[in-house]
Protein backbone atom coordinates (compact mmCIF):
# COMPACT_ATOMS: atom_id res chain seq x y z
CA UNK A 1 0.00 0.00 0.00
CA UNK A 2 2.57 2.48 0.71
CA UNK A 3 3.94 1.55 -2.57
CA UNK A 4 1.27 2.86 -3.91
CA UNK A 5 0.93 6.03 -2.31
CA UNK A 6 4.39 6.91 -2.85
CA UNK A 7 4.37 6.10 -6.56
CA UNK A 8 1.01 8.26 -6.94
CA UNK A 9 3.03 11.06 -4.74
CA UNK A 10 5.67 11.07 -6.95
CA UNK A 11 3.08 10.98 -10.51
CA UNK A 12 1.08 13.28 -9.01
CA UNK A 13 4.52 16.02 -8.50
CA UNK A 14 6.02 14.95 -12.00
CA UNK A 15 2.43 16.17 -13.75
CA UNK A 16 2.06 19.23 -11.34
CA UNK A 17 5.64 20.42 -12.24
CA UNK A 18 4.97 19.52 -16.20
CA UNK A 19 1.94 21.35 -16.36
CA UNK A 20 3.70 24.01 -14.66
CA UNK A 21 6.47 24.06 -17.29
CA UNK A 22 4.15 23.76 -20.08
CA UNK A 23 2.09 26.88 -18.80
CA UNK A 24 4.86 28.79 -18.54
CA UNK A 25 6.43 28.08 -22.01
CA UNK A 26 2.84 28.31 -23.09
CA UNK A 27 2.53 32.21 -21.88
CA UNK A 28 6.15 32.69 -22.94
CA UNK A 29 5.63 31.89 -26.47
CA UNK A 30 2.08 33.67 -26.88
CA UNK A 31 3.88 36.71 -25.56
CA UNK A 32 6.49 36.17 -27.96
CA UNK A 33 3.97 36.00 -30.94
CA UNK A 34 2.40 39.63 -29.17
CA UNK A 35 -0.89 38.13 -28.58
CA UNK A 36 -3.31 40.07 -26.26
CA UNK A 37 -5.49 37.27 -25.17
CA UNK A 38 -2.78 36.28 -22.43
CA UNK A 39 -2.53 39.32 -21.39
CA UNK A 40 -6.24 39.89 -20.97
CA UNK A 41 -6.31 36.64 -18.94
CA UNK A 42 -3.38 37.57 -17.16
CA UNK A 43 -5.14 40.48 -15.68
CA UNK A 44 -8.44 38.94 -14.69
CA UNK A 45 -6.47 36.18 -12.84
CA UNK A 46 -4.36 39.21 -10.86
CA UNK A 47 -7.58 40.48 -10.17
Amino acid sequence: MAKTNRREFVRTVATATAATFAGNGLITAQERKGEGRVNRMRLVGND
